[in-house]
């Protein structure tokens, strides 16, 4: 399969329904799929979220915080994902991105620089509100943050007062 062979984001902060960024998905023609949730943790970045993975703390020499790595958010298809990809990428300052899947169905995974890009775009494994597992692109933050401040419910709606 090619990069652009996954149609599925997940998306977290303000790229999702009735957020700011939220136009962007809808130019794409986006249908959401339902809530659903990734591994990794949100920094609360102000104005929008930044989603980490493990490989993060690593690069940022932060350590973990103490509660479970779970980000929560909305899973949606797009029916053109590399000009999904283009939009989002250019709005997200992304200048890195895995490779897509191999002949197994795995990412291709990218070797990314730290502090390249506001954001990486990574194939996750995400979990459907009804158990379902799926890959889908997701974008994780890139940079360092002097002292961070984390969402600790993994659910940046929440923490905005927004969410249920």
């Amino acid at each position: 399969m090619s990069a652009d062979a996954c149609s599925h984001f997940f998306i977290y902060g303000t790229l999702q329904p009735a957020q700011c960024r939220w136009y962007l998905l809808e130019q794409a023609n986006a249908c959401v799929l339902g809530p659903a949730s990734t591994a990794g943790w949100l920094l609360d970045l102000g104005e929008y979220p930044g989603l980490v993975s493990a490989e993060w703390f690593e690069m940022s020499l932060h350590p973990r915080p103490n509660f479970p790595d779970t980000a929560w958010g909305q899973l949606v298809h797009v029916p053109d994902p590399e000009a999904a990809c283009l939009a989002l990428d250019a709005e997200e300052a992304c200048l890195q991105a895995d490779l897509g899947f191999d002949s197994t169905g795995q990412p291709l995974r990218s070797r990314f620089e730290f502090g390249i890009g506001l954001y990486v775009r990574r194939l996750q494994r995400i979990i459907l509100a009804n158990g379902t597992t799926m890959w889908a692109w997701t974008y994780l933050y890139n940079q360092a943050v002097k002292s961070p401040k984390w969402i600790a419910t993994g659910n940046w709606l929440l923490a905005q007062g927004e969410g249920t």
